[in-house]
């Protein structure tokens, strides 16, 4: 339900995961008392706040490459159901060597640096601060809870705040909207570039040894062919 007004907040939606595909239920629906209909999406929210100015949240390598792929599974195999497709696909983009992958790995990179940039410039305009404005108003209205941006504009996780690091103890929170977060994405982006790069470099120093043994491989076979030969001449010659 959270997930829902939050994508409907900016305007997006919501397309199911293959495991939500595969659990939706096939009997026919049948109507629980005081809630909805078993497998009936729920209807739109009236009145919801939709920040339309927000820059595009960028895809990911993967995306990048199942919305490359998608359209045209589905002209050459029309039978083939979301599911299957996307299960397809996954198989498709596990099995690309890293030097196919990285086509789209450095294009959704150079779209998320750019993202970063656009974000920021967009929280100090006027047109964020409206948005805010509303959002608040919209969330006390509609519950005395405590509620939260949408994920587009904050952090994965947490409740508002974004652990400094998980894996340390006596961790501190960082703010959302606030230049820390912002260092604090950066440095993030900046770890997940460098462990690209070693991954790649350790990948084609992989190869180049595996390319070496090989060669090891046959020169010791012909050695041994070689040699063969030459006890079988001396044998002869005696």
């Amino acid at each position: 339900m959270v997930r829902e007004y939050m994508y409907e907040i900016l305007g997006l939606s919501i397309v199911p995961s293959a495991s939500d595909a595969q659990e939706q239920p096939q009997t026919e629906p049948v109507k629980r008392k005081g809630g909805w209909t078993k497998g009936k999406k729920r209807g739109k929210k009236s009145g919801a706040v939709k920040d339309s100015n927000a820059p595009k949240q960028p895809l990911s390598g993967y995306m990048r490459y199942v919305a490359e792929r998608r359209e045209q599974m589905r002209v050459n195999q029309p039978n083939l159901s979301f599911v299957e497709i996307n299960k397809q696909l996954g198989g498709e983009w596990n099995a690309l060597a890293i030097h196919e992958k990285q086509r789209y790995l450095d294009e959704a990179e150079r779209e998320r640096e750019k993202y970063t940039k656009d974000l920021e410039a967009y929280q100090k305009t006027e047109s964020y601060k409206i948005f805010r404005e509303q959002f608040e108003k919209k969330c006390k209205e509609e519950s005395a809870a405590p509620q939260h941006l949408p994920a587009i504009l904050s952090p994965p996780r947490g409740k508002g705040r974004v652990p400094a690091d998980d894996d340390e103890p006596g961790t501190f929170d960082i703010p959302i909207f606030t230049e820390e977060f912002l260092d604090h994405n950066k440095a993030r982006d900046a770890e997940l570039r460098q462990l690209r790069k070693q991954t790649t470099e350790l990948e084609e120093q992989n190869a180049i040894l595996s390319k070496h043994t090989d060669n090891m491989r046959q020169a010791v076979e012909r050695i041994n062919v070689t040699t063969g030969t030459s006890s079988l001449l001396a044998l002869l010659a005696h």
